[in-house]
C-alpha cells in the first residue's frame, strides 16, 4: 500500500506541474528534490513507483525553464556516469531517455 501512495504522489506532482513551468521549476530547484526523484527512480523497490519517478524526471527535462537545473545541480553528470556503469536495460533505457531529452532541446549537454 505504501508503494501505491508513493506512486500516486509522483503522479499528482506531475499532474499539478504539467502545464505550469513555474511550479515545476520551483519544485526542481528546491534543495535536493531533483536528486530525491532521481533516487526514487533508481532505487525504489516498487517498479511502478520507479516508472512514475522516471516519468516525472522526463517532464522536468522537457521544460525549458527546468532543463538547466540538471547541469546546475550535478544530475546531468550523474546520469552520464550511470550510462557507463549500468548493465540493467530498464534503468539504462530510462537514463538514456532523460539524456536524450536534454540533448535534443538544450545546450546543457555541453559539459
Amino acid at each position: 500500500e505504501s508503494a501505491l501512495i508513493r506512486s500516486d504522489a509522483l503522479t499528482t506532482l506531475g499532474t499539478i506541474t504539467e502545464n505550469n513551468d513555474e511550479d515545476l521549476h520551483r519544485f526542481a530547484s528546491r534543495d535536493d528534490w531533483l536528486f530525491k526523484v532521481y533516487n526514487i527512480a533508481k532505487n525504489d523497490e516498487d517498479e511502478q513507483v520507479r516508472d512514475d519517478a522516471w516519468g516525472f524526471l522526463a517532464k522536468i527535462a522537457e521544460s525549458v525553464q527546468t532543463r538547466p537545473l540538471f547541469n546546475e545541480k550535478g544530475l546531468l553528470e550523474k546520469l552520464m556516469k550511470d550510462v557507463d556503469v549500468n548493465a540493467d536495460p530498464v534503468p539504462l533505457s530510462n537514463t538514456l531517455h532523460i539524456l536524450g531529452l536534454l540533448a535534443a532541446h538544450d545546450s546543457c549537454m555541453d559539459v
